[in-house]
């Protein structure tokens, strides 16, 4: 996994926010058909509880616990991007309109 402490370092969380608006902005282009995703994008991108998965994809799946507390770390932080994609998506997308 990571041998590092991604806490110590404010401008992950900053480059993170601005990331997860682009990939936000790309999904939508997406579902409207103007921009091609991978398959598996495009699959990952429909599942409920996204974040979630991708807690536990990196916390057990790739082993994360092994790492202690910087794998631990590291699999919230990046499930809190996933969250923010979710939530900048809900956003984007027209009220009444659920694609």
């Amino acid at each position: 996994m990571i041998a590092m402490d991604v806490m110590e370092d404010t401008p992950w969380v900053a480059r993170h926010n601005s990331c997860s608006t682009l990939e936000a902005e790309q999904i939508r282009l997406n579902q409207r058909g103007r921009a091609p995703f991978s398959l598996w994008k495009a699959l990952f991108y429909r599942l409920p509880a996204r974040p979630l998965v991708k807690f536990l994809l990196l916390y057990l799946g790739k082993r994360g616990f092994l790492d202690g507390r910087a794998g631990f770390t590291y699999a919230v932080l990046q499930s809190f991007h996933e969250y923010m994609i979710v939530l900048k998506t809900r956003e984007m997308t027209p009220r009444g309109r659920t694609e």
